[in-house]
């Protein structure tokens, strides 16, 4: 065979080899394309399907599926029984709504006082058993000292979500339980986007190889969902992080705050503006139906916190600082490092523990009796 013969075969079979590889990576981006349009119904459907059984472990977002509402985006699976999350290191039920909390009638029977959680990981109790978070304890000191009165509360914290995730969770889901009071748990990141959001995907970037990543994926040469979750449509995927400053380096980067830079179905769930706003239709769906709000922080001295205060205190909300009682605490026991202290649930995680969740809920307490809601929901 002479050499010129070979050369053109040699280029012949390469650009035949790359015409199939650009012809596969199309049929990547066009599969892609037809599994976004799923409907939200096929969705929920493959969800169902999928059961989660007593003891089985999953990764965080294998506990949470999409929500029918943009203004939520995804919500705990209802009806899960003893999941663990290693992550959490904890046991994992929710009830058929997919709350965190007992399953209780939607009428409130006469004599009840219900009170409604909204809130994210801190509220939820990361890493927490059942029934440890703070809610839970201040349902107990409530029954345990006024028990002329049936106590009960509604947990509908998830982790990741921010207060505008969080106050439309109240009036899309419990708002039915007819709550006498509502406590709102803030924290610094709550005017971020949430962890997931609805996967997107954009079909004409030369950024980003479809058919790689598929190969990348199997092969375990780049992170995606867990093998049993791959097939479901519109995988819940990452939300974009923020940008790393000076002032974050050395730290992994919150997520997206700018609502320029977050995609354009959900720029109304971040910035001050829309946390303010979140605030501002929490005050009137509380005059309208009669609760009264508590806002809790943990962390009040970092100053996205402290300014959440403030507008809570603006908009006649009680509020509740439990730093100032945890360093009290710290101060007792002779704590000098709060993150590798008995507070948090393990060594650099500063999410509140069972010590702390039981500090706030006597503060808790103490701001309903001395704010006078107490003593108007027990008349």
């Amino acid at each position: 065979m002479s050499r010129s013969l070979l050369r053109r075969r040699l280029l012949l079979a390469a650009a035949s080899f790359l015409f199939a590889l650009l012809l596969a990576e199309v049929g990547f981006r066009v599969k892609a394309w037809n599994d976004d349009r799923s409907t939200l119904a096929e969705m929920l459907a493959f969800y169902d399907k999928v059961k989660l059984e007593p003891g089985q472990e999953v990764v965080p977002e294998g506990s949470v599926r999409p929500s029918a509402n943009d203004s939520i985006v995804y919500e705990l699976r209802p009806s899960m029984d003893d999941v663990i999350i290693p992550a959490q290191g904890v046991r994992l039920s929710t009830n058929s709504l997919g709350f965190r909390s007992p399953e209780i009638p939607v009428d409130k029977p006469d004599g009840t006082v219900r009170i409604v959680g909204i809130g994210d990981s801190v509220l939820f109790g990361w890493k927490l058993p059942q029934d440890q978070d703070c809610l839970a304890q201040l349902t107990g000191l409530l029954r345990e000292r006024h028990p002329e009165r049936s106590w009960e509360h509604v947990n509908t914290a998830v982790f990741g979500y921010n207060t505008v995730m969080e106050v439309e969770t109240l009036r899309a889901k419990a708002l039915a339980f007819s709550p006498d009071i509502v406590l709102l748990s803030v924290v610094g990141n709550d005017t971020e986007l949430p962890n997931f959001i609805r996967e997107t995907h954009d079909y004409f970037t030369l950024k980003k190889s479809f058919l790689w990543t598929f190969v990348g994926e199997r092969l375990g040469w780049i992170e995606g969902p867990p093998p049993d979750m791959r097939k479901a449509p519109r995988y819940l995927a990452a939300a974009p992080r923020a940008e790393t400053t000076e002032a974050t380096k050395g730290f992994p980067p919150g997520y997206q705050s700018d609502p320029s830079r977050v995609p354009s179905r959900y720029r109304h769930l971040v910035g001050w503006a829309a946390l303010e706003g979140a605030l501002d239709d929490l005050a009137a769906m509380s005059k309208s139906h009669g609760f009264d709000v508590v806002v809790v922080s943990f962390q009040d001295g970092w100053p996205a916190e402290a300014r959440m205060l403030r507008e809570a205190e603006k908009r006649g909300f009680a509020t509740v600082s439990v730093q100032p009682l945890l360093r009290q605490y710290m101060e007792k026991h002779g704590i000098e490092e709060f993150h590798t202290s008995p507070l948090v649930v393990a060594k650099w995680d500063p999410h509140p523990s069972a010590i702390a969740n039981g500090i706030a809920a006597r503060a808790l307490y103490e701001c309903l009796r001395a704010r006078g809601i107490l003593e108007r929901v027990l008349r």
